[in-house]
């Protein structure tokens, strides 16, 4: 793979044609979403974020939410898996590409409604994770004085909170902490 990827890093005008350019990076990504897969399986969660940095020029994300999205429509999945997956592609890239990981998010929220719909759910500990990582995002952009990426991320969160099996619990305390906020100087 890193023999591959230097091949890659190195000036390819000089050496290969647009075609081949492309092709090998459309492989590279095939290797990238099983660099992935294995350091999902072995926790390996550092390198997750150098998988997703080295990927950026490659359609990783795409490749995942079709992974995702595939594992979704087999009929006897592992949700617990799928959750992970979703956990962990999230954790790679928040960093990196904001609007991806929203993505990802409305991803998680059409997984979890489709899931409660069929009597099925994503593991509250997951998702639990995702919201409360979401929301912390929003409060990032707060403390920044950004005031509309913070909206749309604690919507995000609120949204996905109500497909935990708590109740509302998680959801209410969420909506309470966010009505606090203040924006302009006036609280929300």
């Amino acid at each position: 793979m890193e023999k591959f990827y230097a091949i890659l890093e190195t000036d390819t005008d000089d050496i290969m044609d647009e075609s081949t350019a492309t092709d090998l990076n459309a492989k590279l990504s095939t290797l990238f979403v099983f660099d992935f897969e294995a350091a999902t399986v072995l926790r390996d969660w550092d390198g997750l974020n150098e998988i997703v940095r080295k990927a950026k020029p490659c359609p990783l994300f795409s490749t995942m939410r079709l992974i995702i999205n595939e594992i979704f429509e087999l009929e006897e999945f592992d949700y617990e898996k799928l959750a992970k997956y979703i956990r962990c592609m999230f954790q790679a890239i928040l960093g990196l590409d904001d609007a991806s990981a929203l993505q990802l998010v409305d991803q998680a929220i059409q997984i979890a409604r489709e899931g409660k719909e069929a009597g099925n759910q994503l593991p509250s500990a997951e998702l639990e994770w995702l919201v409360a990582t979401s929301f912390n995002h929003a409060i990032d952009y707060y403390a920044r004085g950004e005031e509309e990426p913070c909206h749309r991320w604690a919507l995000k969160a609120m949204h996905l909170a109500e497909y935990i099996d708590d109740g509302g619990l998680l959801r209410d305390i969420l909506q309470e902490k966010f009505a606090k906020l203040q924006f302009d100087g006036a609280p929300r």
